[in-house]
């Protein structure tokens, strides 16, 4: 399963382009989440909803876990210096 989803890194090479750097790393890691969706349906045969948030949770996880530190740090820094 692990494959499925490192394949991408074969056609990653674009992103040695300034201009297309945004768009390929974006294009990219998209694709990389969806073939983890298949990749975890057809090893674990389960359903594509169970398997997207098996992917899509910790991710989102992620994200909230920065943004609250984000906060946390800019709450700091504006008591700090008041």
């Amino acid at each position: 399963m692990l494959a499925y989803s490192f394949v991408i890194q074969l056609v990653s090479w674009p992103s040695a382009i300034p201009l297309l750097d945004l768009l390929v790393a974006l294009a990219v890691g998209l694709y990389a989440r969806v073939l983890g969706v298949l990749g975890i349906r057809e090893m674990h045969t389960t359903t594509t909803r169970n398997a997207a948030l098996v992917v899509v949770i910790p991710v989102a996880l992620f994200f909230l876990l920065a943004l609250l530190g984000t906060a946390f740090v800019l709450l700091i820094r504006s008591t700090s210096l008041a």
